[in-house]
């Protein structure tokens, strides 16, 4: 139930925010748009007291936003004390991060996790004890000590409040070590630091409440008088202000975050005690805890709420509510047991899902054995999963999923509260009309872009199976003679038929749209396998490189070149196959280099052999690409990384692959040089003399 004072201040419409920092008044009112709320700008506090007390009625104010930076202490206090007289407005401050300052001695603060720019810098340079209290999520993550030793500043670790008094005890008085001084600091010196080597900073396991954190500040300032205390959270800070402004007392927000203060007025409308959400709440679970923190660092940083669990029981138990979580990631370990971690995580994920419809999931799977880490990857989508990611998984791959996840996850809910049916969670690409191409193929989801168009996944309804459908970019499909020609090629290149080599079924036309209907190919792009596992070892490269010849020969036989082989179009199917894909569609290479973006040319530019950036291409070039495919395979990196591209590859100017990874056979660097020779007259001959030369290398 909403109480009489949080009625009567929602039923009132204008706000006051006491700033005169454009920027920041711009930007609170742009929070509270939709609201019906009036917002009035006042330039000080004096406007808003007035001389006789009160310019306006209070009976139409809602809320006062003040701006702390531009008000003196004590105008701050007179407007304290007016709330608390008529407490029949919010009264909201926005804290500058200056506030917060261990350099500025002040009872317990409240810190909210991704800490303020600065903040690590002023603990460094500060010469009192600082103690931080931390939560059990960002302790459990070692989230602060990672971020102040990236700061160079050392700490001590306490998983219980206990060994504080010692610490703080053990610090040096002020002035006890004034090594730097004045010729110390004009010389660039800095001040020592203590005895012990852990520094003056302390971050402790802290698992109790507001009212039991500012306790321990006072005991750790009686023990310490010079210490400040800093109680660090990973908890949304809206919902936390939105309490307060419910009990009628002022809240307090970061200045740096004025578009909180829409959130908190928002959150007032809920009828439950739940408040809004700035935060949005992922559960992380891997048996692995060093990786459990690893990965769960990032994505705090990066914003989001984060419970993480060791197993599916403690899972289940921190997702007993729908809507508790929106995304979940569950990893899945085989290295304890294949069977065991397959099967718990398929239940967990199901359970999750009966219990949240809305939830959306994605698995972290162990790359060994690769082979079956790909067709678990199939498997996780086929049951349902939005994602699922190799590891260890880069923070940036992981929070990209992440956000793809949440993406499909609005959509649904908004499809479900509209009554709609939401098509396989797809992204907004596919929430269109024209969903369904040439009455015939459902698109599903989009599932990659590249410098010839866009790739869905869809079901063919006539034969009910999956393909994968490449809508053409504009620039081929409006030039008559570049549509001709892709067309003459396509129509070619559907004629391939190879194990290895991603078939073309058809081509479609549908309203001013050009369509090539493709093989679907469940698995991974090499592009990707070969950024998750950094490099791929010796017998995993020939195993690739062996299928990406017979693929190459065969279609040379048949007079068709690729032209653009690079990883990004080599498919990794679930039973470790592969699969080449994109066979001679890049017809004109300097056309589709002025199509694609300045990273998609660079990234074509890097495998093309020198004659190709003549404008020259024919077979020697598709041998070239092996090449720098198979040394990008074994070392993890390009062979000629640019910008200078062409400079580098006639002058062969690339690291030898024995002093990147000694342990290769040294047979392969007159390989490598063969095959990466400038001039096709001396390269390798053709795909069927590479195959036999790799395969002879013990």
């Amino acid at each position: 139930m909403l109480s009489s004072y949080v009625r009567n201040v929602m039923a009132k419409s204008k706000i006051l925010v006491v700033t005169a920092d454009d920027s920041l008044q711009r930007a609170v009112t742009a929070s509270l748009k939709g609201q019906g709320l009036e917002v009035t700008v006042l330039a000080s506090a004096q406007e808003a007291v007035g001389q006789s007390g009160w310019p306006f009625s209070t009976s139409e104010v809602s809320a006062i936003v003040v701006d702390l930076a531009q008000v003196s202490s004590a105008e701050a206090e007179g407007l304290l004390q007016v709330q608390k007289d008529k407490r029949s407005f919010s009264l909201i401050f926005l804290r500058p991060a200056s506030f917060l300052s261990p350099a500025h001695p002040a009872p317990l603060r409240k810190l909210s996790w991704p800490l303020l720019p600065g903040f690590v810098e002023a603990v460094r340079t500060v010469d009192r004890p600082v103690v931080l209290l931390v939560d059990h999520t960002l302790f459990r993550a070692k989230a602060v000590p990672t971020s102040l030793k990236e700061g160079n500043v050392e700490c001590a670790v306490l998983e219980s409040l206990q060994g504080l008094p010692q610490f703080l005890l053990a610090q040096p008085k002020s002035g006890a070590d004034d090594s730097a001084g004045l010729l110390g600091k004009l010389l660039g010196r800095q001040r020592k630091q203590s005895q012990a080597g852990l520094g003056h900073v302390a971050v402790a396991l802290f698992t109790g409440d507001s009212a039991q954190a500012e306790a321990w500040d006072k005991k750790i300032r009686k023990t310490a008088p010079r210490a400040v205390c800093y109680h660090v959270t990973s908890e949304d800070p809206v919902p936390d202000a939105t309490r307060c402004v419910r009990q009628g007392v002022p809240a307090f927000l970061p200045r740096e975050q004025p578009s909180l203060v829409g959130a908190v007025l928002e959150g007032l409308n809920s009828k439950s005690d739940d408040a809004a959400r700035s935060k949005i709440p992922l559960l992380l679970m891997d048996q692995d805890q060093e990786l459990l923190s690893k990965l769960a660092r990032p994505l705090l940083t990066a914003g989001y709420r984060v419970e993480m669990a060791r197993d599916a029981k403690e899972a289940l138990k921190l997702a007993s509510r729908k809507g508790e979580f929106h995304v979940a990631v569950l990893g899945m370990t085989f290295a304890y047991s294949f069977t065991y971690a397959k099967d718990a995580v398929t239940e967990l994920s199901q359970q999750l899902r009966r219990a949240d419809p809305d939830l959306r999931i994605i698995f972290l799977i162990d790359v060994y054995p690769l082979e079956r880490a790909l067709r678990e990857m199939s498997r996780a989508i086929e049951l349902g999963a939005d994602d699922a990611l190799l590891k260890p998984t880069e923070p940036g791959r992981l929070i990209s999923a992440v956000d793809r996840a949440l993406q499909r996850r609005r959509i649904m809910v908004k499809a479900a509260a509209t009554g709609q049916v939401a098509p396989m969670a797809a992204p907004p690409e596919t929430a269109r009309s024209e969903s369904v191409v040439a009455n015939r193929y459902d698109l599903v989801f989009q599932v990659g872009e590249g410098g010839m168009g866009v790739v869905f996944l869809a079901s063919d309804r006539q034969l009910g199976r999956k393909v994968a459908l490449k809508r053409m970019r504009p620039e081929i499909r409006l030039r008559t003679d570049q549509r001709d020609k892709f067309i003459q090629e396509a129509k070619i290149i559907s004629h391939l038929n190879h194990p290895y080599i991603v078939g073309v079924h058809e081509i479609v036309e549908d309203a001013d749209d050009l369509y090539l209907v493709l093989d679907y190919v469940e698995g991974m792009p090499l592009s990707q396998l070969i950024t998750e596992r950094k490099r791929l070892t010796f017998e995993e490269s020939r195993g690739i490189l062996c299928c990406l010849c017979q693929a190459i020969d065969y279609a040379h036989s048949r007079h068709v070149l690729h032209r653009d082989l690079k990883p990004a179009n080599i498919m990794i199917d679930h039973a470790g196959f592969v699969k080449v894909m994109d066979f001679g569609l890049a017809w004109e290479m300097k056309a589709t280099i002025s199509m694609l973006t300045q990273r998609e040319a660079a990234g074509t530019l890097a495998y093309m052999a020198p004659e190709q950036h003549m404008g020259k291409c024919g077979k020697p070039s598709d041998i070239y690409a092996l090449g720098v495919c198979l040394y990008e395979m074994l070392a993890g990196e390009l062979p000629f990384k640019g910008p200078d591209f062409l400079v580098q590859k006639e002058r062969l100017c690339c690291a030898p692959l024995s002093r990147i990874v000694p342990e290769l056979p040294k047979s392969l660097e007159e390989l490598m040089a063969r095959v990466l020779a400038p001039d096709p007259r001396q390269r390798i001959s053709s795909a069927a003399e590479l195959y036999d030369l790799i395969c002879r290398i013990q």
